[in-house]
């Protein structure tokens, strides 16, 4: 399906591979593997995105009915929401050994649980400080309601 949507593009932008690539930075070989039907090749979202933008069309158009690639389209967009230091932290994760996934994601769990207990907690001191403030007031209310002998 990608490869009929690009072919339309290039046709309706009025150009050739060699300009689409040119315009894109995406390699030649890369988008005529994209064409090709036979190969069947997943683009890289940054890539797709880089093309797309040249033909100016968007990735949803490029890849419409496209169901594998628009799992790609979606973590390219979710890709974007993430900061610098996040897409740091992703990549380095990618690089790990898998015994080294398995130590830092525990590492993580643990460091979320923590976090989290300390949320409620922190939330149920400020409520028995709120408790404590109350019953502070009722008392001067009381003792100011109390007739002196």
């Amino acid at each position: 399906m990608i490869s009929e949507n690009l072919k339309l593009a290039v046709k309706k932008a009025n150009l050739v591979v060699k300009e689409v690539a040119e315009l894109s930075g995406v390699s030649k070989g890369t988008i005529d593997n994209w064409l090709s039907e036979s190969k069947n090749k997943t683009p890289r979202a940054y890539d797709l995105y880089a093309v797309c933008k040249a033909l100016n069309i968007t990735m949803e158009q490029a890849v419409d009915g496209d169901a594998g690639i628009e799992y790609v389209l979606s973590i390219f967009h979710l890709s974007q929401e993430l900061t610098p230091q996040e897409q740091a932290i992703i990549m380095a994760y990618r690089q790990m050994t898998d015994k080294a996934k398995d130590f830092a994601l525990r590492q993580f769990q643990i460091t979320y649980e923590h976090e989290t207990a300390r949320e409620v907690i922190e939330s149920a001191e400020l409520q028995a400080l709120s408790g404590i403030e109350d019953f502070k007031d009722s008392l001067k209310t009381n003792r100011q309601k109390i007739p002196k002998k």
